[in-house]
């Protein structure tokens, strides 16, 4: 059986980085923050950056967060608690918005406010209303005032005058509605008005209103960006882009069958990043859109996020260092920090929902001749995601079809030197598909049969420098398949002989040279195989002496570039093997554990890139070991992880060198040199140093 179905989370690209490799790290009360519904930020001219919160103005240094609130017996105090809009003036002041307080003016040099409010409450001049939706400041140094229902309001600050600006029925050349919600300050002098009734252009110089109705509606967001568009954001209407040649508008909406759509319609806050990716703040999170394709992707939280996933976005700032800050409604702040490292999580969703299928769980890869990626499943089949549309096309067991793929729950995949994939199946033996093909050759396990597969579960496949296909299996021992003949011969562990397999559970295999094969075993340690002979050389575990092998479960295997051998096992670290294939009955091993450094002992596969690093998946994160330095550089979930559990054998890399691994949510997949400048910059202590420091990604 076979369906169709787009890729929920095909990567969106903010120049190099993809979008779903961004992770939002959230601020709350508990780092100082004054309360958890963040309105409006600014950064001034010193570097501080300020937050206005339903509970007072917050100044933050980095480290720590100092409180500005309203005092009812002190007249330069905040005028009140809840900050909507703070704006920098050309003296470096800063003016404020308030709910119920007006707009105030924050002297630096005297730390104290000046407050401007609705009479008679003020000898100051006089707004119209002490509820303020918004506040901007032109070119000129005017600052506009986005009354709550009284319309617009224009502050010269030299001179104390204030000019009004109110609907009038009878004026379509005046303000369309009086209920104000954003402002902005365009760079050809403009002031751009968003009303409950929709989107107004105030010329300043002649005191007109233009209205813009193909975006109806309560604005909500206004935004220029760096080409001079203007976006629209509207609370139920979506999101609109202004052509700034044509004038024309483009318009961007939800559409719950398309998951590049946008989320939500009702829009928030809008900003554009120093990569030109632009953001959009909803009342369910944070979205990026892709300019070249209009299609949006959702920005995650960190692990220790998670309220931010959902949580109603109400403002966005990029600061000078380029890092974005979002205001959330009752999850505090999310930051994200481009120079911390993000990997790209991609969600399998399930093939069959309606059959119960669970999505997420990913235990191996393939890739074919046009770059697309094969992907497999423990329960849900086979995938093949088009990397160019992001379209995954599923590849299901058909009771009624024999010709369909033999067992949904994959557990491992190799394509062949003649372009053939090679599906290994918990269950349901050994696949074929044919390049071009839509159809399974399957080879099934017949227990009365001695010449055929030997077992029904496989856990690893591996083609030889002859072309030979090696199949290693759970319980079967190892077979070897010859393509031409079809013939299949099997190599099993004998009680009786030691110098045969060490464990009918075959686990990972690897070329030796000389026609050799490293073959890890569950329970049987590892063994130096010769298919010419059918013997084995055993390298198992003697508590005694720490030399030997540091367990007989063997789940990963590596031998690099210079002949060295890593060995990854099931809870007792990675091990390095010290002489070779010639060298069998003198080999030692080194080995590296969590108090080297390791995040975790279980090593589920071993991928190396172009530095000669090795990229380890654990039950507890991703780790990239140097082995020339013998430091660790460790990631968990917070920095884009599916998960820190990966699977066993869920590992791959591509022809263009990006690495692939799979987990129980999903599989990230990156090129690794992204990460090597930062792994020399957040090494741990040498591993042969113990205890040595955990070397953890910042």
């Amino acid at each position: 059986m076979i369906l169709a179905l787009p890729f929920v989370a095909t990567a969106v690209r903010a120049a190099d980085l993809p979008a779903s490799a961004i992770r939002l790290e959230q601020i709350s009360r508990q780092h100082g923050l004054s309360q958890a519904t963040v309105l409006s930020i600014h950064e001034d001219r010193r570097g501080y950056l300020w937050f206005g919160t339903e509970d007072g103005l917050n100044r933050y240094d980095g480290k720590r967060f100092e409180v500005y609130r309203f005092d009812a017996l002190d007249p330069s105090s905040l005028p009140a608690n809840t900050v909507r809009a703070i704006e920098e003036g050309a003296d470096g002041s800063l003016w404020v918005a308030t709910e119920g307080g007006g707009v105030a003016r924050w002297d630096p040099a005297t730390d104290r406010f000046v407050r401007y409010r609705s009479a008679p409450r003020s000898a100051a001049p006089q707004l119209a209303s002490d509820y303020v939706k918004d506040l901007v400041i032109d070119r000129r140094g005017e600052v506009w005032i986005a009354l709550r229902d009284a319309g617009l309001q224009r502050l010269d600050p030299v001179s104390g005058r204030l000019t009004s600006y109110v609907h009038d029925a009878d004026d379509q050349r005046s303000l369309s509605d009086d209920r104000l919600n954003a402002l902005l300050a365009g760079r050809d002098g403009a002031v751009w008005i968003g009303t409950a009734a929709g989107l107004d252009r105030l010329d300043p110089e002649t005191g007109t209103f233009e209205r813009f109705r193909p975006v109806s509606g309560p604005v909500r967001a206004l935004f220029e960006d760096r080409a001079g568009a203007l976006w629209v954001g509207l609370y139920g209407g979506g999101l609109a882009r202004r052509d700034p040649r044509s004038g024309e508008f483009e318009r961007f909406r939800h559409d719950p069958e398309d998951p590049g759509s946008l989320g939500d319609d009702r829009v928030r806050a809008i900003l554009e990043d120093d990569r030109g990716t632009l953001w959009v703040g909803t009342e369910r999170g944070v979205e990026l859109l892709e300019p070249a394709s209009g299609r949006f992707v959702r920005v995650a939280s960190s692990a220790a996020g998670a309220a931010l996933g959902q949580a109603p976005v109400l403002a966005l700032h990029r600061d000078r260092r380029g890092t974005v800050w979002v205001g959330t409604n009752l999850a505090g702040l999310g930051r994200w920090d481009p120079a911390r490292p993000g990997f790209a999580h991609h969600r399998v969703p399930p093939g069959d929902p309606a059959a119960g299928d669970r999505p997420g769980i990913v235990t191996s890869f393939a890739e074919d001749e046009a770059g697309g990626i094969f992907v497999g499943t423990f329960g849900a089949g086979l995938a093949r995601l088009d990397r160019a549309t992001g379209e995954l096309t599923w590849f299901r067991r058909d009771a009624d079809d024999p010709a369909s793929l033999s067992d949904d729950h994959v557990m491992a995949l190799l394509r062949d030197r003649r372009g053939r994939l090679w599906i290994g199946t918990r269950e349901g033996g050994l696949n074929r598909l044919d390049p071009g093909s839509r159809r399974f050759q399957s080879y099934a396990h017949d227990p009365a049969s001695e010449t055929g597969l030997a077992a029904a579960g496989i856990m690893t496949l591996f083609e030889d420098a002859a072309g030979a296909l090696w199949i290693g299996t759970f319980g079967g021992g190892l077979t070897r398949h010859d393509p031409e003949s079809g013939a299949f011969r099997t190599f099993r562990h004998d009680a009786g002989d030691p110098d045969s397999l060490g464990s009918d559970r075959v686990t990972c295999l690897a070329e030796a040279g000389n026609g050799l094969l490293w073959v890890g075993t569950d329970g049987g340690g590892l063994n130096l195989f010769d298919p010419a002979t059918g013997g084995a050389h055993r390298f198992l575990h003697r508590p005694e002496d720490d030399s030997t092998l540091p367990s007989d479960t063997v789940f990963s295997l590596h031998p690099d570039a210079a002949g060295t051998l890593w060995v990854g096992t099931r809870g007792a670290g990675l091990a390095r093997m010290i002489g070779g294939p010639e060298e069998a009955g003198e080999a030692r091993f080194e080995t590296y554990t969590e108090r080297d450094g390791l995040p975790n002992g279980v090593i589920y596969a071993i991928r190396p890139d172009a530095a000669g690093g090795l990229w380890l998946s654990t039950n507890n994160g991703l780790s990239r070991f140097d082995p020339g330095r013998a430091t660790f550089t460790n990631f968990d979930a917070s920095h884009g992880l599916q998960a820190n559990e990966f699977n066993f054998g869920a590992s791959y890399a591509s022809a263009s060198g990006e690495l692939f691994f799979g987990g129980i949510n999903g599989y990230n997949a990156f090129h690794p040199e992204r990460f090597l400048t930062l792994g020399e910059k957040t090494a741990s202590q040498p591993a042969t140093a113990a205890p040595a420091s955990r070397a953890t990604a910042p």
